[in-house]
């Protein structure tokens, strides 16, 4: 039986956003301010978030969670549905990020393939100084990725899965890159290609009419950042830290065993060497108003499923109670 919120996710207007791109386009041939005032013109408060798209990049849903993406009008691979993008996970999991105490961390357990290994970020650089390759990466900065193409060669041909405006972003800029590896990507709750923003409300109703695939706070932030999504094919929420991110994914994919390592949430550096241009972290920043409720509400979505996660970094904020021992 196809739910409402399927049903909201099928009603994409992709040949008005392909419009609007168009205007868009057209107008910074002119000049990138006029792009930037076409940008606002086209796309409402209700689809503000479209304005993050590169318009030189078209894209069309394939159905299934599958895209079709082309940059200046040359294609690129088909995106994969995250389903069928790695299989199922049967092996434990370690989800890598790249917080100062994952220099402390015994590595000897993640070689040989006895764990399923996820990058998030620039974590992929620390990994290939250690000599081990992840089997996954994730990201859901677009930010990151304009600085951080150093950090996709270190883990060249891995399977990505990656935010839309994120993989938008890339595609943009490395599109050999992104050709060369598959590639999955994830929508923000209630930031959908093509489709405007409803009401807290509304995204409250269609969750409860769906079975409820989203565990959702008493009072959302306007942006939709803090939720714990079962189905993050239909939509993710971001914690404001790629790290939480990457835990639905797993979860999604039938993780069941799972250990984080480096999630210090500190900002004070990161276990690689950065240049000193290197974007500052802002984690603790967002802790009390995003972070701290996300991890709380994956606590409570993950009470009494036998899924078990435990945070490594000793030095990280969040309350043990939350994680497994």
């Amino acid at each position: 039986m196809t739910t409402p919120l399927e049903i909201h996710l099928a009603r994409r207007d992709e040949q008005s956003a392909e419009r609007a791109y168009r205007i868009i386009r057209a107008a910074g041939m002119v000049s990138a301010l006029a792009g930037k005032w076409a940008s606002k013109l086209v796309f409402n408060t209700s689809t503000g978030h479209m304005r993050f798209i590169p318009p030189e990049l078209t894209m069309k849903s394939a159905g299934e969670g599958s895209w079709s993406l082309s940059v200046a009008g040359k294609p690129l691979t088909p995106t994969v549905p995250l389903t069928d993008l790695i299989g199922l996970m049967d092996t434990p999991v370690s989800i890598v990020a790249s917080g100062p105490s994952a220099l402390d961390h015994d590595w000897d357990a993640l070689r040989g393939g006895k764990r399923f290994v996820i990058a998030v970020n620039g974590s992929t650089t620390l990994l290939a100084q250690l000599g081990i390759r992840p089997d996954l990466m994730v990201v859901i900065d677009d930010k990151f990725c304009v600085s951080g193409a150093r950090h996709f060669a270190a883990a060249a041909g891995v399977p990505l899965v990656i935010e839309t405006i994120a993989g938008a972003t890339w595609a943009t800029l490395a599109p050999d890159d992104f050709n060369s590896r598959a590639v999955s990507l994830l929508e923000r709750v209630n930031s959908w290609y093509a489709i405007p923003k409803v009401s807290a409300a509304e995204l409250a109703r269609m969750n409860d009419e769906s079975g409820r695939p989203w565990t959702l706070p008493e009072r959302m932030d306007s942006r939709f950042r803090v939720g714990w999504s079962a189905r993050p094919e239909w939509g993710f929420f971001s914690g404001r830290t790629v790290t939480f991110a990457a835990l639905q994914v797993a979860v999604r994919l039938g993780a069941r065993d799972m250990e984080i390592i480096g999630m210090d949430l500190g900002g004070n550096g990161r276990a690689y060497q950065e240049p000193e241009s290197a974007r500052p972290s802002y984690l603790l920043a967002h802790y009390a108003d995003y972070v701290l409720p996300s991890f709380e509400l994956m606590s409570r979505a993950l009470a009494d499923t036998g899924v078990r996660v435990r945070n490594l970094s000793p030095v990280c904020p969040l309350p043990r109670h939350l994680f497994a021992t």
